[in-house]
């Protein structure tokens, strides 16, 4: 009896290890420029990047993350700022789980603020995410952005650490 299920479990193990080599490697969203790129292609992946999570200095401290990079290298001009979202399989609406921040830049990285509270947060943009064909979505600002770095939060990336996902762009 012991050596039937020393067998089953055995045989259980090497397939799960033979099938997990084969999973798809699936993201939550991508964020792409709708600008045309030099070669013609449509768009241009955002910079992403690990906003690091900085631990309060006191209990009323908004959260705070830090982005490698005093710039980010993707650039856009004030008047073409245009983007669009594609949700991995599976993924709900953007709209629910991304959040667009202007970022504080200094001469050695780039700091996020993320104020929850429903108090005034200066770096949030506000914006709307309709979807345009299956698995696609556009993004319009509803807020005015200025010259400076901003980037994109994706909630569903968050890590046992506080660490998210976040696309960066500059407007020049």
């Amino acid at each position: 009896m012991k050596q039937k299920t020393f067998g089953l479990l055995t045989i259980a193990f090497v397939c799960l290890l033979t099938f997990s080599a084969f999973r798809h490697n699936t993201f939550s969203y991508q964020i792409k420029t709708c600008m045309v790129t030099t070669d013609g292609s449509s768009g241009e992946l955002l910079d992403q990047q690990t906003a690091t999570f900085q631990k309060a200095k006191n209990k009323t401290s908004a959260p705070t993350y830090t982005i490698n990079g005093a710039k980010s290298p993707l650039r856009c001009k004030l008047n073409q700022t245009c983007f669009e979202v594609y949700a991995g399989t599976g993924m709900p609406d953007p709209f629910q789980n991304i959040s667009l921040y202007k970022l504080t830049s200094s001469k050695t990285g780039r700091t996020l603020t993320m104020i929850n509270d429903g108090s005034n947060n200066s770096t949030w943009i506000p914006m709307q995410i309709p979807q345009v064909e299956p698995g696609k979505y556009k993004v319009y600002l509803g807020g005015a952005v200025t010259a400076g770095e901003y980037a994109f939060v994706d909630k569903t990336t968050t890590t046992s650490n506080g660490n998210v996902t976040a696309w960066c762009f500059g407007i020049d």
